[in-house]
């Protein structure tokens, strides 16, 4: 999606979330357009499908490395995160 100058966006949560925690998390990225056809699937963005479907293959096949088992964490949420009203957002 992309947004000009006057354009916004509203972010909203439902009273009652199906998750394991009460917060909701929202991660806003910018930047110039790249003007070119993405395809996803999970964490995979490619240009094309046939990419897309390589990248896929390539991770069943172990060809995009290992994390070892004690590598990853539990997710845990920043005690202090950056608010809009710190800011002046």
């Amino acid at each position: 999606m992309a947004f000009g100058s006057g354009n916004w966006l509203r972010i909203r949560a439902e009273g009652v979330q199906d998750s394991r925690a009460a917060a909701l998390e929202v991660l806003v990225l910018g930047g110039q357009p790249i003007g070119e056809p993405v395809e996803m699937y999970g964490p995979f963005v490619m240009n094309t499908r046939a990419e897309l479907t390589q990248a896929l293959e390539d991770f069943q096949s172990g060809r995009l490395g290992t994390i070892p088992p004690n590598a990853l964490m539990p997710h845990v949420p920043d005690p202090k995160p950056v608010r809009t009203e710190h800011t002046g957002i």
